[in-house]
């Protein structure tokens, strides 16, 4: 699916394995502006298990948010316990059913499958899994107060921040459950060991975000415009988890941002109302104030205070935030008897459930349905470009990316994002013969992205192209200078030097990109070739029989390799 996955994923070999080197990376990388080396390394287990197959992959993450399911019915549990009155226990019907009827509520709700259904999101799954197996150690320790139980807490919040920075809020949800359900007044000072961890993780964060170019500066998006976001932020997830309708993968928004417009002024309206009501009512509605502090601490991380690419909203960002409201409808269920009622919700949060799912199956649907919703959304029309591309429908894409282009300059987007659309496009010109267009387009990129490796490279085949392989190796030799690991580069390379007589230093180059990418066919086809040149018959032989194994079609391998075993004289 084409959202980050091919990246990832496809063409991402550092997460495939537990090698030194693979462990390095996973620990130290700001891939795309995150940190998760703990979700990398269950990724890792995935291609262990299943190669690159996505059903294995999507299976964990579906394990995964059943556990997790699991563990917050345990949260439920626990914390009904403490919120009855007098501290007595709940009966022991309400006490069974009802937190496993909240947790349901949660795991079956529909704005959960972008978490899930998306595996470069296995991050939400995997920082869950800990940060819910941290409040259940902190729920042992209120209530017993041994100290191991305190550190155990905040190991799991660690390896929760290790999986995703989403639980930098941490500290501050636990004085939240201190002054209710569990009613210890506030006890900052054992909290220390929390706060460290969010100020270590908001530094990483902070890091990750600026290695990526992906922070928005104040010049672009002001502090009212921000706070118009936050205030729409709160407003829009708890509308769409009362009511499920028009979800998507992309709720994009547009350049200029006038904080003055009427859903920014009605979300600031509604948020101050919800929350002096609140306020006023805490004593007489503890249970619900204390799930909507716990929501709105949860959240804050995303709405936009911070800004970051181009989302008004996303409904992964739900993931934990609305777990508050599970303990709260377990609570309310605990003493209603009219549970059975819930069991129609349930229904139609699992056939809505079903029904987004099916717009995650594939790109055409995942932006399809965006499309369809925001027929201006720059980032579909982007990636549908991208795909069309990918099928060979050339002028299809060009019209897409084209239509994106113009979009995308109004999208609070970095230059690193822009680049990309300048070079996808210069991509698709190629393919159609339009070399000019294209080298133009891989310019626009560069004087975006001065580090954009892959432009350079494609830019120095379009000269090659033209028959400037000069040129062509200059634009490689500094791709190779800005990502030494660009296997395409040292592939575009060796042609380069093919052509210009050089086999040897050919051959280094067709070697080092597939020591770099194994699956690049192309380079061991040429590979072939350069040494069939030099008279190596044996070894170009090898290596079209190597390509044969993976491509038993390929007509020019077979051709080629009758051509040596011949001058062998086989």
């Amino acid at each position: 699916m084409r959202w980050d996955d091919p990246w990832h994923f496809l063409t991402n070999p550092h997460y495939r394995g537990f090698s030194w080197a693979n462990l390095r990376w996973m620990f130290t990388s700001f891939e795309m502006g995150n940190y998760q080396p703990l979700a990398w390394v269950t990724l890792a287990v995935d291609y262990k298990l299943w190669g690159l197959d996505p059903h294995g992959y999507h299976l964990t993450s579906v394990l995964i948010h059943c556990v997790n399911a699991g563990l917050l019915c345990g949260v439920c549990s626990s914390l009904l316990d403490r919120r009855l009155p007098n501290g007595e226990p709940a009966e022991s019907d309400a006490a069974g059913v009802a937190p496993f009827l909240g947790a349901l509520l949660w795991s079956l709700h529909p704005l959960r499958v972008e978490s899930v259904a998306w595996v470069t999101e296995r991050r939400d799954v995997v920082s869950a899994f800990f940060f819910l197996l941290s409040v259940l150690a902190y729920l042992r320790w209120a209530r017993q107060e041994r100290r191991p139980w305190l550190w155990a807490s905040a190991g799991f919040t660690f390896l929760s921040l290790l999986s995703k920075s989403m639980a930098v809020t941490m500290p501050v949800l636990l004085v939240i459950l201190d002054l209710y359900p569990l009613r210890r007044g506030w006890r900052l000072r054992e909290k220390a060991p929390f706060w460290l961890l969010t100020a270590v993780f908001l530094v990483v964060a902070y890091a990750a975000q600026a290695t990526a170019k992906a922070a928005i500066p104040l010049s672009l998006i002001g502090i009212p415009e921000r706070l118009g976001h936050a205030a729409y932020g709160l407003v829009f997830y708890l509308s769409k988890t009362l009511w499920p309708s028009g979800l998507a993968a992309m709720y994009e928004w547009r350049l200029p941002i006038d904080p003055f417009a009427p859903r920014f002024l009605a979300s600031e309206a509604l948020a101050l109302a919800l929350a002096a009501g609140l306020w006023r009512q805490r004593r007489r509605l503890p249970g619900l104030a204390a799930a909507s502090a716990f929501y709105a601490a949860a959240v804050s991380p995303v709405l936009g205070l911070v800004a970051c690419g181009a989302f008004l909203a996303a409904d992964r960002y739900t993931y934990i935030p609305m777990m508050g409201f599970s303990a709260l409808a377990a609570g309310a269920l605990s003493r209603s008897p009219l549970r059975l009622l819930v069991l129609p919700v349930l229904l139609a949060f699992a056939g809505l459930t079903w029904r987004q799912c099916g717009f995650w199956k594939d790109t055409d649907a995942l932006w399809g349905r965006v499309l369809a919703l925001a027929p201006d959304t720059a980032t579909a029309l982007h990636n549908m470009g991208v795909e069309a591309m990918d099928k060979g429908d050339w002028p299809g894409a060009v019209r897409r990316l084209r239509q994106a282009r113009i979009l995308l300059p109004h999208a609070p987007i970095t230059d690193a994002a822009l680049a990309a659309a300048h070079f996808n496009r210069g991509n698709a010109l190629r393919r159609q013969g339009r070399r000019d267009a294209a080298a133009y387009e891989f310019r626009l990129a560069l004087g975006l992205n001065p580090s954009y490796a892959e432009a350079h490279c494609n830019l120095g085949l379009t000269s090659a192209e033209s028959g400037r392989l000069g040129d062509a190796l200059r634009h490689y030799d500094e791709a190779l200078r800005l990502k030494p690991g660009l296997a395409a580069a040292h592939h575009n390379r060796g042609n380069a030097l093919a052509d210009l007589g050089r086999p040897a230093e050919a051959e280094q180059g067709y070697r080092e990109a597939l020591r770099l990418d194994g699956a690049l066919l192309d380079a061991r086809f040429n590979l072939g070739n350069v040494l069939a040149r030099q008279g190596r018959y044996a070894q170009a032989a090898s290596e079209y029989r190597t390509v044969l194994k993976t491509a038993p079609d390929s007509a020019g391998a077979r051709e080629n390799l009758a051509k040596v075993l011949r001058l062998a004289g086989r």
